[in-house]
């Protein structure tokens, strides 16, 4: 495969489109959340009233492995990892990664020209897409560690498993109670959440702090580093504690 071709916009956004649809469909089951997003790419795209056509018809009945290496002759290296992404986006919409989602997305792969790939871009769309929940857990086992003893790990425990996070990602994250993530990283994260999740992470933080009664001066100290970094307004933060 020509790994210098050039891009074809109209071809590289059906490719998005095909790898999606083909993902919805892979585990026999298309879930709400899986529809919502290629109706969102598809509404995105700009494309002719008859490419739209062709590409809804996919929406029930799925492109062809032909289909999808035509595309992928017609785009740039760029274009065929974005589509290898978006699968994988795709599989994780529904909340569960099913052992055909995974086949799936080694076939799709292969056809992209990125059967070595696969494992790598599910590893860096996972980190992305898990980004917010990680963050929210570097600031958790903070807590925890600051709080010690097997209390403060069964509640950091109960968090990360209520995460919903890849195995891997959760085993990773068990382990910063041990293995401590630098501090200023973490911070550092929290200032570029979105603001939601900046209030559930000072909202998770503030809960964790005053489990077992009002929070001493350390816990209140880390409480307001985090505060700071998010930069929520007090009036706001003063809610959240409320709540």
């Amino acid at each position: 495969m020509d790994t210098e071709a050039t891009n074809d916009p109209v071809a590289a956004a059906l490719l998005n489109l095909a790898a999606v649809v083909r993902m919805m469909y892979a585990d026999g089951e298309v879930a709400p959340a899986e529809a919502e997003l290629f109706a969102e790419l598809l509404d995105a795209a700009d494309l002719s009233d008859d490419v739209v056509a062709t590409a809804r018809e996919w929406s029930t009945s799925p492109p062809g492995e032909e289909t999808v290496a035509e595309l992928t002759s017609k785009v740039d290296g760029e274009a065929r990892g974005e589509a290898l992404a978006l699968a994988w986006v795709t599989a994780h919409a529904d909340g569960q990664v099913r052992a055909e989602e995974i086949v799936e997305h080694d076939r799709l792969a292969a056809l992209l020209g990125m059967a070595e790939e696969a494992q790598g871009t599910r590893d860096r769309v996972e980190a992305r897409f898990f980004g917010a929940a990680l963050t929210v857990l570097g600031g958790l086992s903070a807590m925890a560690r600051l709080d010690g003893g097997p209390a403060a790990e069964d509640w950091y425990e109960d968090a990360v498993g209520g995460m919903g996070l890849p195995s891997a990602l959760a085993e990773r994250a068990r382990r910063w109670i041990d293995e401590p993530r630098p501090l200023h990283e973490v911070l550092s994260e929290a200032s570029t959440l979105a603001p939601d999740f900046q209030e559930a992470l000072l909202g998770n933080l503030y809960a964790a702090a005053s489990a077992e009664g009002p929070p001493d001066g350390p816990r209140m100290a880390l409480f307001d580093r985090f505060k700071g970094a998010c930069g929520v307004a007090d009036a706001r933060v003063a809610q959240l504690i409320a709540e």
